[in-house]
């Protein structure tokens, strides 16, 4: 039956390597298979609990045990692409089809149950929340384009240079993602796959490994001028007044959404007029404590901000403090909505609010080593950056003097 099986060039039928009788070192019974897309013999380990048995005979008895069993499946038809299955918990299947159809998966050795090994081992070395929500969202975003092919239920491995490429055009061309954000995407996948070599399939290739990064871009954030500021605050004010807050807190203070999210009552000192943003929750890992405007002290007054439970957060889908932050998408979705309503170009991004503030903190005479400190920045470089990208030339003499063409 060998014989047949190497002519057809299917399979190699399984050995047991013995590690020439050494029971210090790991045992595993291995065979080959040709890999259907790529036509290459790919080689497959089993180990099966053969390294717990510390008895020489009984291991060897094991061993051939698990042999017997291997040969038999195969000259039975046996396919590793097709029925290798598992177990496991489904970490980027979408929340509202997990409530509804559990998120316990029975699949073979996919992507999708790949992703979710490569997530549970960044979990268990202390990934940040949000760095974890990201990769998560973005490796759904593959598995489901994956399922456009009808590629989600098959085998890792066949997955080739050709479906990274158009995967990659599907992120330019449908989606219109930028280039920076397709290097993260292309990383991130790379670096599962890489994971996977390293950790359960040491002959896979790796599509993604020859992926030509895309230049970074150089676009200028947009701040805001005077009439739009105007537009968006009567339509705040009237519509979503704690968003108007939430924008106040950006310019003013230079607090991030994602920080303003996880933002409680207990972090505002209104005695003192302080804020604090504590490590856990802001992006450089530390506690700083901007300074709150009297314009702002004032709307929070109005708010009655002070009259609630320390415990609440500041912003909610109540539209006032609670209990339940909101979701990661929630602000920058309302402020798109009303950018849309009111007509204001899309270059005009949501975080656009902080860059504002620094402009015009910096136009009215604020010293820039202020500015610094209400921003957290480590140096006076970075807050040179953000102005110089930000801020418009400034020049009466180019205004008036320049000769008409």
């Amino acid at each position: 039956m060998e014989e047949n099986f190497s002519t057809k060039s299917v399979a190699r039928l399984a050995r047991l390597n013995n590690r020439n009788g050494d029971i210090q070192k790991n045992w595993f019974v291995q065979y080959s298979y040709r890999n259907p897309v790529s036509g290459k013999m790919c080689q497959f380990r089993i180990s099966k609990g053969l390294n717990s048995i510390k008895d020489c005979e009984k291991r060897k008895a094991k061993g051939k045990a698990i042999v017997e069993e291997i040969n038999a499946k195969l000259k039975n038809g046996y396919n590793p692409y097709e029925d290798l299955n598992v177990i496991y918990e489904d970490q980027i299947i979408r929340s509202n089809s997990a409530k509804k159809k559990g998120n316990q998966k029975t699949s073979k050795q996919t992507i999708r149950y790949f992703s979710n090994l490569w997530l549970e081992k960044k979990k268990e070395n202390g990934i940040r929340h949000g760095t974890y929500i990201s990769y998560k969202a973005r490796l759904r975003i593959f598995d489901e384009w994956l399922q456009t092919r009808h590629m989600s239920d098959k085998d890792v491995s066949v997955i080739t240079e050709k479906q990274a490429k158009d995967f990659i055009t599907y992120l330019k061309v449908e989606r219109k993602i930028g280039g920076k954000t397709i290097n993260f995407y292309a990383a991130l996948i790379n670096n599962l796959f890489q994971f996977i070599k390293t950790h359960h399939r040491k002959r896979l290739n790796n599509p993604f490994s020859d992926f030509e990064y895309f230049k970074s871009d150089t676009k200028i954030t947009q701040y805001f001028p005077d009439r739009s500021i105007r537009l968006f605050k009567e339509y705040f004010l009237q519509n979503e007044p704690q968003l108007w807050l939430v924008v106040q807190l950006m310019y003013y203070c230079y607090i991030r959404p994602k920080e303003i999210r996880f933002l409680q009552i207990k972090h505002i000192n209104f005695e003192d007029g302080f804020i604090l943003v504590p490590a856990e929750i802001s992006k450089v890992r530390k506690d700083r404590r901007p300074v709150m405007p009297e314009f702002l002290r004032i709307y929070m007054a109005q708010l009655k901000i002070e009259s609630y439970d320390p415990a609440n957060y500041l912003v909610t889908l109540l539209q006032k403090p609670g209990k339940n932050p909101v979701g990661q998408n929630y602000l920058a979705a309302h402020f798109r909505k009303a950018r849309k309503v009111l007509g204001i170009s899309g270059d005009h991004r949501f975080y656009g609010w902080k860059h504002t503030g620094m402009v015009k903190a910096n136009q009215a005479g604020i010293s820039t080593k202020d500015i610094q400190n209400q921003a957290g920045h480590s140096s006076l470089d970075m807050v040179d950056k953000y102005l110089k990208s930000s801020t418009p030339v400034e020049s009466e003499a180019l205004r008036t003097r320049f000769p008409e063409i």
